[in-house]
């Protein structure tokens, strides 16, 4: 039997022993798909969750600042932890999207945000 090897699936098992299958491309949400791989009902959805555009990230500071890049880092790590698996590894990007944010509000509170932001 051929086995149909597709990018971004995950399937799984899930706590009744039913296979799941879901595609996670990165920036998008995670999408379920219905029916056997290969199926027509598969391939649509597939296809049309493989059409998706990765959500931009949303910043109020400049781009190319350094409160921009501490800010889109916040927001990277935050989406990660969410979506990582082991509980040590969501506090531990927890921890550094904390990290991040106090030095996008140390940046917003100095004179650096603004010197950076005139060049």
């Amino acid at each position: 039997m051929t086995r149909l090897r597709l990018q971004y699936i995950h399937e799984y098992a899930d706590r009744h022993g039913r296979l799941r299958r879901y595609i996670r491309k990165p920036g998008c949400p995670r999408i379920a798909l219905p029916g056997l791989p290969g199926s027509p009902e598969f391939m649509d959805a597939y296809q049309a969750a493989l059409g998706m555009k990765a959500r931009p990230i949303a910043t109020r500071n400049r781009e190319g600042t350094l409160a921009a890049l501490a800010e889109r880092l916040a927001v990277g790590l935050e989406d990660r932890a969410r979506t990582c698996g082991s509980p040590a590894e969501r506090k531990r990007l927890a921890l550094l999207a904390a990290a991040s944010l106090q030095v996008h509000s140390c940046l917003a509170n100095t004179g650096v945000r603004s010197g950076l932001d005139h060049r």
